[in-house]
């Protein structure tokens, strides 16, 4: 049980601190999720191949059903999906994209950048997509929202932004966040090198 919870408290410390120093320099501005927004951003995950077909990861198949459940609400118009085919030979944003389909979203609400390869890519290629001053939202699995608020902020400082979670199993939570700290010194400290993973 220690060597699980001592990993585990240490990534949810890591990631407040970064979430409440993104806060203070600006990085995220106060809005309330559940606010209507103007765009709903979903960074891409890993595509799996099942039966000689592309279908989405437990990653990707949360955060776009997040997402449509959001688009459902009303709380946005659209939904942007990203990331493109890193190995299964179809694109991350089309597979997202599809399985938004197939929960009732239609084509005219649906947008995707399917060239991007890891976060950086996601937020640089997707984002000339959003109108200047747009209020977006990005929803990405909790311990990814904090590096992807940061690179949209990077590269759209005039956009108002707010991150959402995706509800993620614990114990995909604890290797998220591991895995997310070398992106997010990356993010935070390197002045824009290529984002760690994805």
């Amino acid at each position: 049980m220690p060597g699980f919870f001592i990993p585990f408290l240490c990534a949810a410390v890591a990631l407040s601190l970064v979430m409440g120093w993104l806060r203070w320099r600006g990085r995220v501005r106060p809005l309330d999720p559940w606010e209507p927004v103007d765009v709903l951003l979903v960074p891409g995950a890993r595509v799996w191949i099942r039966a000689g077909e592309p279908v989405a990861s437990p990653a990707l198949a949360r955060r776009v059903e997040a997402a449509v459940a959001a688009w459902h609400a009303g709380r946005t118009p659209r939904l942007l999906f990203t990331g493109g085919d890193t190995g299964a030979g179809t694109a991350e944003a089309v597979v997202a994209a599809r399985h938004a389909r197939e929960l009732g979203v239609p084509d005219g609400a649906i947008s995707v950048e399917s060239t991007s390869q890891t976060t950086l890519e996601n937020f640089r290629e997707a984002l000339g997509q959003v109108p200047h001053g747009a209020r977006l939202a990005v929803l990405s699995d909790s311990y990814h929202v904090a590096r992807s608020v940061g690179w949209a902020h990077r590269f759209r400082p005039d956009l108002t932004l707010v991150g959402v979670g995706a509800a993620t199993p614990p114990a995909r939570w604890l290797r998220g966040a591991l895995r997310e700290l070398p992106g997010l010194l990356c993010l935070l400290f390197s002045g824009g090198c290529r984002a760690a993973g994805r």
